[in-house]
């Protein structure tokens, strides 16, 4: 199996001494989707963060389909794995949702008919072309929402890494948003709280507790297993309680 994510050893400390990420090591596979799950301050956000530069690796090491993250190749890694913020307005900064669509890819020389196409085809797939012209601060929640999965997806990642994705949806916008991440031909990663959500869009979970590893298996062994999911301060999915 190719190898898109290869976390050696990792270890993360912030100024404040506080250690979010303990000697964790971890490989994701092409095409998987994985779910990394776990308490608040569990280290979920923290280690995601490393997998699109946003952190560089202070111990241990981070590869990205095949390339090792440093400070100077942070660009090169976003190119390959993009994130979804989990507040869908840190991701929005434009006036117009097309402009913010537009922005990664003719951040990285893309032009004319080319970024055009690319951007009104994006905006189309996601049923978004109609808000095209709308400033984003006016959408609703879930089309912030799917307006910052676009800015993403524009640019033909090969991992999509999503942080709390349905935190803000609707029941009907969340359907929506698993049919989407479904339908996608790519590596994903996804940190959420959203166990029913985990469940019905990643073959395998990953439970982190203090910065570490504490648990890697497929959906339906980790997330049936009560007494696990409850020493980490998780409960059963709400399709499995009585």
């Amino acid at each position: 199996m190719t190898t898109a994510v290869e976390i050696k050893d990792l270890m993360f400390t912030y100024d404040d001494g506080t250690r979010a990420i303990d000697n964790v090591s971890l490989t994701v596979y092409k095409g998987e989707s994985v779910g990394i799950v776990g308490a608040n301050g569990a280290g979920k956000s923290t280690l995601v963060n490393h997998l699109n530069g946003f952190h560089i690796p202070a111990q241990g090491s981070v590869t990205v389909c095949g390339c090792k993250l440093t400070k100077k190749n942070q660009e090169e890694i976003r190119r390959k794995a993009g994130l979804v913020f989990q507040n869908a307005d840190d991701q929005l900064f434009m006036s117009r949702v097309y402009d913010d669509v537009m922005f990664g890819p003719q951040n990285i020389g893309i032009k004319g008919d080319e970024l055009k196409s690319l951007v009104d085809t994006t905006l189309k797939d996601l049923s978004l072309y109609e808000l095209r012209d709308r400033p984003p601060s006016h959408l609703s929640a879930g089309q912030k929402r799917f307006v910052a999965f676009a800015t993403v997806l524009v640019m033909k990642p090969q991992i999509l890494i999503m942080d709390e994705p349905t935190s803000d949806l609707d029941p009907r916008h969340r359907r929506k948003l698993i049919n989407l991440v479904r339908s996608l031909d790519i590596t994903r990663i996804v940190v959420s709280h959203d166990l029913d959500f985990i469940w019905e869009i990643c073959g395998r979970v990953v439970v982190l507790s203090n910065g570490k590893v504490v648990a890697d298996g497929p959906v339906q062994e980790i997330l049936t297993s009560q007494e696990l999911l409850e020493q980490n301060g998780l409960e059963l999915p709400l399709r499995l309680q009585r």
